[in-house]
């Protein structure tokens, strides 16, 4: 049977609360005391009930990673396992655990209050370009944190991590520009993408911005997404 915090506690003659602050890392305990008590703990290999830890601290230490993407692409798309490796990364690194929520795009999206509301996750984080992602909406409307990986077009307010798609096509059309290349085409990708979008308008962009008066008329009414 495994023991039990007051079992640590008694084996090393302090109170239960003592060992528990000394598992959560707080304060208010005297060095050679917290150093008495982790030395039990690594010598009977306790292990913490992370349900019971989470329910009684009101956390669970477990972030959400969604990606509405569909396994198949989750798994031979390069990004997204290096998406995910990086997440792993970083919430070890914080004594954080990752709970990867995987499924087909519709059912996942139509499941999602189950991610929200069933007090697995504290925060979340959501891989998905989607011009009008309803994953999104739905965290918006809950208390749940969560934080994008790419831009969100609807909410300025929403946190977000992602590259200068717009800055970045920019500089590309630019470069060729100085080249002396007046011809350039933009092959994008699908138009309820985000970053898509912002690519095509930082191309448009340096276009507009490199244009003479010779440029004829039509090319400028040509130009579109390919």
């Amino acid at each position: 049977m495994p023991l039990t915090l007051e079992d640590i506690a008694r084996k090393c003659g302090v109170s239960r609360s003592t060992v528990s602050r000394v598992i959560n890392r707080e304060a208010n305990v005297s060095p050679d005391t917290r150093q008495r008590v982790e030395e039990m703990i690594r010598q009977i290999n306790f292990q913490p009930n992370l349900a019971a830890r989470g329910l009684a601290a009101g956390k669970t230490r477990v972030l959400g990673v969604v990606i509405p993407m569909g396994v198949t692409v989750i798994f031979t798309d390069p990004f997204f396992p290096l998406l995910i490796q990086g997440v792993s990364i970083t919430c070890n690194s914080c004594d954080y655990s990752v709970m990867l929520w995987l499924d087909d795009p519709e059912y996942e999206r139509r499941t999602v209050r189950q991610i929200l509301y069933n007090g697995l996750v504290d925060g979340v984080i959501v891989a998905s370009n989607l011009m009008d992602e309803p994953i999104v909406i739905a965290l918006g409307e809950s208390k749940l944190p969560y934080v994008m990986v790419g831009r969100s077009p609807g909410n300025k307010a929403v946190n977000f991590v992602d590259v200068d798609n717009y800055g970045g096509a920019r500089k590309a059309v630019k470069h060729l520009l100085g080249l002396g290349r007046r011809r350039i085409a933009h092959i994008a990708g699908p138009h309820n993408l985000i970053a898509g979008l912002d690519r095509y308008q930082g191309y448009l962009s340096a276009l507009y911005e490199g244009a003479s008066f010779r440029t004829p008329a039509w090319w400028w009414k040509a130009i579109s997404p390919i």
